[in-house]
């Protein structure tokens, strides 16, 4: 399973990329976006490494109101499933 999570502008290895997407999967995030020079760049970064950790801490108050907001889509999924 990975997640996709649009980031906005994130900094890896003192590098800024803006208008990033994230992809999470179970052993690497992929960082993909527009450079300061204005090309595509991509980064492929194993879960376990030091800007992985720089990039979630960065970001954490943001990730996590996404997980809330995922999890009450999913609450109200199964909610009014089953008054179906």
């Amino acid at each position: 399973m990975e997640f996709i999570v649009p980031m906005g502008t994130v900094s890896i290895s003192g590098r800024v990329i803006s208008n990033t997407k994230v992809s999470i999967s179970d052993k690497y995030v992929f960082v993909m976006g527009i450079g300061p020079d204005g090309t595509y760049e991509e980064r492929l970064l194993e879960v376990g490494s030091n800007d992985v950790a720089v990039l979630i801490s960065g970001s954490i108050d943001y990730l996590r109101k996404l997980l809330d907001l995922l999890d009450n889509l999913l609450v109200e999924v199964v909610v009014n499933r089953c008054e179906c």
